[in-house]
């Protein structure tokens, strides 16, 4: 999967574009967005703090979706940065 991935640019590439899906019209395309996004920060963890900035605001667009299951995937991915980083992510999603 992506954390195999040997180019910090092509991983961090890759994340863009899963990204860009989560503001899709299409529910499933949101709901696999936000799936793969919580897998990727739950196994690549330390390596996505850099990214965060990039990431937060992403998934706290979700938190508003009509679909419960990306609302709950968006949870997940913001509470692993708050634990990863030990304080409230809360300045990033402003």
């Amino acid at each position: 999967m992506i954390e195999r991935i040997n180019s910090e640019d092509a991983w961090k590439y890759a994340i863009n574009l899963i990204l860009m899906k989560t503001r899709g019209d299409e529910t499933a395309a949101r709901l696999g967005a936000t799936t793969v996004m919580e897998r990727i920060v739950d196994r690549m963890q330390d390596k996505l703090l850099g990214m965060l900035g990039d990431i937060a605001p992403f998934a706290a667009e979700c938190l508003e979706d009509e679909n419960e299951e990306v609302v709950e995937n968006a949870k997940k991915i913001l509470h692993t940065f708050e634990l990863i980083t030990g304080e409230s992510i809360d300045k990033f999603l402003r």
